[in-house]
């Protein structure tokens, strides 16, 4: 019997979930089976022994169709020594990139020169207070702009407010190619890639792990990377991205980056350095209430994003 329960304890173990229970499946039928046997007459041990055969026959099948649809899973274990083997079971599937987070893994490992298909869609929006500001304009824009006098009560209902520097909606909802304008308070010098639109799905295959709340330039500079390193996603639709070094296929949105790291933004140290400064005056007054958290002060600007893409990555058979 301690031979039988340690033996059901390996299967539990190595073999999964579904695979125990057809396997103690098998052994209480074995065992009703024998009972039902070895009482019974000439017969009835025929009937039992054919109805006995032809049920582990089907188990059989049952055991090596599962075996086929499983031999394709990687275990956790298995990907933490030797990372590419994670393509076998994320390519084809979907990559969710978070319009707010910084460099994100999309849990696929390549090795120097395999190739992928990237092919992202979705939409983002890089500031949310102005989806806010528009939206509550809406209503005065619409009334004000009835010319039917059937809508008189409409117009004094909802009035016109002032259209300062405080209620600005020019941003608009974007796709993978990012959205083409220019930002104040000098942010475009602190873009990722400058040279791309806002808001540009970026990819990269980073040589380590990393994490979406880290600093992006100094990862990149962690990394022996720089800002030129990023790619658009949507350039690899048709010729497919070629992987320059062994990695993870990383994903990040084109947005401002406050960091003492880049050494091609002046301003982004500059603005990294003043937000620090008020972050650390809050700090010494004890005003948790606008408390600043330091580790947030690169990711800021992603704060008030909204969104997120998804790619579809597909390998390419060499």
């Amino acid at each position: 019997m301690d031979t039988a329960l340690e033996g059901i304890s390996k299967i539990l173990e190595q073999s999964g979930s579904s695979f125990a229970v057809l396997a103690l499946i098998a052994i209480l039928f074995a065992f009703v089976a024998f009972l039902l046997f070895r009482n019974a007459g000439t017969k009835q041990k025929e009937r039992i022994f054919v109805i006995t055969t032809g049920f582990f026959l089907v188990l059989m099948l049952v055991v090596l169709i599962a075996g086929i649809f499983k031999g394709g899973e990687v275990t956790a274990k298995e990907i933490e020594k030797d990372p590419s083997l994670a393509n076998s079971s994320t390519l084809g599937a979907h990559v969710t990139v978070d319009s707010t987070a910084g460099f994100q893994n999309s849990g696929i490992y390549l090795k120097k020169g395999e190739k992928v298909i990237l092919k992202p869609e979705g939409r983002v929006h890089l500031a949310s207070s102005q989806l806010d500001t528009f939206a509550g304009l809406v209503r005065p824009f619409i009334a004000q702009n009835l010319e039917k006098e059937d809508y008189s009560d409409d117009k004094k209902r909802y009035p016109l407010p002032p259209l300062d520097g405080q209620n600005i909606f020019r941003r608009d909802w974007t796709g993978p190619d990012g959205e083409k304008i220019e930002s104040d308070f000098r942010l475009d010098e602190c873009k990722l890639r400058r040279d791309l639109n806002w808001g540009t799905l970026l990819v990269v295959v980073m040589p380590s792990e990393v994490s979406a709340k880290s600093d992006p330039l100094e990862v990149l500079q962690n990394n022996e990377l720089k800002p030129a390193s990023l790619s658009p996603a949507l350039g690899f639709q048709k010729e497919g991205l070629v992987a320059q070094r062994d990695g993870w296929l990383t994903f990040i949105v084109n947005d401002a980056v406050l960091s003492p790291y880049n050494s091609e933004s002046e301003v982004s140290r500059d603005y990294f350095k003043a937000l620090s400064k008020a972050a650390n005056n809050q700090i010494a007054k004890g005003d948790d209430r606008h408390k600043i958290p330091l580790s947030s002060i690169p990711l800021v600007w992603y704060s008030d994003n909204v969104g997120a893409f998804r790619v579809t990555v597909n390998k390419v058979s060499s």
